[in-house]
């Protein structure tokens, strides 16, 4: 059923006088294809380019590159790998058809070595609906080759204002340094010469993102926002992710099948960094199926010691500073090796605080790790499987914590191995429905998350029957991937007594139509104006479409085109205007931020 929906919008109009010279200097908007050429204009899909790098050096500070569906690899497509991002690239948008369309492959290999991409002191970076897989790093030099042996799939060093996505990451590798005894990722921490005499370390990390000395004062400012991220693979930290000194904010993000010595998921490592403070924070992430890894080095070396194999297969943090911050909340961390998750005892006076958490461990009982931490570990109305199967105390107790301990008893749903799909709370009986918090003093502070909590009561809203009717803990599902509509152009033309609208699409997956909405000059209120206009395209094809809206008495009109989806969401697009030709003439243009709006 379509309900009638008026789009409501409030910012700052101004008068701005449009000429010709204007025009030139505004950002541009260029296009790439599998099928097109780089001696091509780029600024269309019949004139686009074919190489993401050639894009990249033509553009510049708030331009966006689309990116159309397909496989951009050294043998599909000729592309140049790693490709790099550097400051003079500061304010693009790389934008893609969506995960799973969008495909940079690397193609990289042991012999082939090569990540996806390297962002080195870029600021102001977008990078959205890609997927970026087959990176391959690994130093042949040895200690401290960072930027050789991080990062498989991106290497990212001094970014600010990084926001990564709709993103896929998959099928990277940071393997470490290679030596000659059997030409696998060898790693060593300290550089420490091996019984035969070699010298093998490279401090891998990150097989799938890797997030170096990216901060500012002590906010991060790398955001990883709808990722996928499975399926990675690091010699030492941080299958999925590894932040050293780079922290970041990794929210509505589903992390699996990962694989790493320490952190299979996620590895957040840290000291005071030039004096600096810092926080690291996970918001409404999934974090499961990750696995620990022994070092390639372990028992090679006289000085390796015991190792411990448990060291966090969800997230393991360390900090060999004072008083670092991590925080944690809505997250689900389950079914991982090892510890769920795993606090070093070289978290010197670190300060971890988090609320309506689930670290609930598989059949070895190994939930949440603190023995020897020194620090504040601070969980709130959170399921953690503690010690001996205790419900963890936080500061102080269980019942000023409002801590539990129980089977969070997850509900899978659609096929069993598309894993976010795993850990569901849809079973009244939940112990984990209803007893969170959505008290934001007690969470979500701006402060600390630079979010606002955009949860009020569960996840389904199925679960009101307890007394309390708080929020649910854990991951909030989100939809990852599940729809997406390129839209090549939209226009709107005044033609006599109507104005034609036309709009292409290049991709369209589950679109179910679109509907249009109009409102006059200077009006903040959009009515619909048009019934469902059913969708002709596909993901391999988009289609066209033409609307006439013949209720026009000569004034200006704004128009926005919505998507619907199969699912009853919907997405605008625009505005465009249209008005009778006048030559030169002042039109208002929206500048401030746009709030959209269902009633009725």
């Amino acid at each position: 059923m379509l309900f009638r929906r008026e789009l409501v919008f409030s910012g700052v109009l101004v008068l701005a006088l449009l000429l010709v010279t204007v025009l030139g200097a505004l950002a541009e908007d260029y296009y790439v294809k599998p099928t097109g050429s780089d001696s091509a204009s780029g600024l269309s899909w019949p004139t686009a380019w074919v190489t993401i790098g050639h894009a990249l050096s033509v553009a510049s500070s708030g331009d966006v590159i689309h990116v159309r569906a397909g496989v951009y690899s050294p043998s599909a497509t000729g592309e140049a790998f790693p490709i790099s991002v550097d400051s003079s690239h500061g304010g693009i948008t790389l934008l893609g058809a969506g995960m799973g369309m969008t495909i940079l492959d690397a193609e990289g290999s042991s012999s082939n070595k090569r990540r996806v991409m390297t962002l080195a002191g870029v600021g102001s970076l977008t990078l959205e609906g890609l997927t970026i897989r087959g990176g391959y790093v690994a130093s042949d030099s040895g200690y401290n080759d960072w930027a050789v042996a991080n990062g498989g799939g991106l290497y990212c060093y001094e970014c600010t204002n990084l926001l990564i996505k709709d993103c896929e990451i998959t099928e990277n590798y940071a393997k470490g340094s290679f030596a000659s005894q059997d030409g696998e990722g060898h790693y060593n921490w300290y550089g420490q010469t091996g019984t035969d005499g070699s010298r093998e370390s490279a401090r891998a990390g990150g097989g799938g993102i890797y997030l170096r000395q990216c901060k500012s004062g002590d906010q991060p400012t790398v955001t990883i926002d709808s990722c996928l991220i499975h399926h990675n693979e690091t010699g030492m930290g941080g299958g999925g992710i590894c932040s050293n000194y780079g922290p970041a904010i990794i929210r509505h993000t589903c992390i699996h099948s990962n694989k790493a010595c320490q952190g299979g998921g996620v590895y957040w490592f840290d000291y005071v960094y030039h004096g600096t403070k810092i926080k690291h924070i996970l918001f409404n992430d999934l974090i499961v199926l990750n696995e620990l890894q022994t070092p390639a080095y372990y028992g090679k070396y006289e000085s390796a010691g015991t190792w411990e194999a448990d060291q966090g297969g969800g997230v393991y943090m360390s900090s060999w500073g004072v008083g670092q911050k991590f925080r944690l909340y809505n997250v689900t961390v389950a079914d991982n090796d090892g510890y769920e998750v795993y606090m070093s005892h070289n978290c010197k006076n670190a300060n971890i605080k988090g609320a309506n958490n689930i670290f609930w461990p598989d059949d070895d009982n190994k939930g949440f790790h603190d023995d020897g931490f020194n620090g504040t570990a601070d969980m709130i109305y959170s399921d953690i499987w503690w010690k001996d199967g205790e419900a963890y105390p936080g500061q102080g107790g269980t019942s000023s914590s409002h801590n539990i301990f129980g089977d969070p008893l997850f509900e899978h749903y659609g096929e069993y191995e598309v894993v976010c799909q795993r850990y569901f709370l849809d079973r009244p009986d939940s112990p984990a429905i209803d007893t969170g918090t959505s008290d934001d003093t007690k969470t979500y502070s701006p402060a600390d998350i630079m979010d606002p909590n955009p949860f009020t009561t569960d996840v389904s809203g199925k679960h009101d029957g307890k007394e309390n009717d708080g929020m649910d803990m854990g991951y909030h599902s989100m939809t990852h991937g599940s729809s997406y509509i390129e839209l090549a152009s939209f226009e709107a033309r005044a033609v006599s007594d109507k104005v034609v609208l036309k709009w292409e699409t290049a991709t369209e997956i589950d679109n179910a139509g679109f509907l249009l909405y109009r409102s006059e000059a200077g009006g903040k209120s959009y009515r619909c104006i048009s019934g469902l206009i059913a969708a002709q395209g596909s993901a391999s094809s988009g289609a066209s479409y033409t609307f006439v809206d013949k209720d026009v008495s000569g004034t200006v009109y704004n128009y926005y085109l919505v998507d619907i989806d199969t699912s009853g969401n919907w997405t605008p697009h625009g505005p465009v205007s249209a008005r009778l030709p006048m030559g030169l003439k002042l039109i208002e243009l929206p500048t401030g931020n746009c709030q959209l709006a269902t009633v009725r």
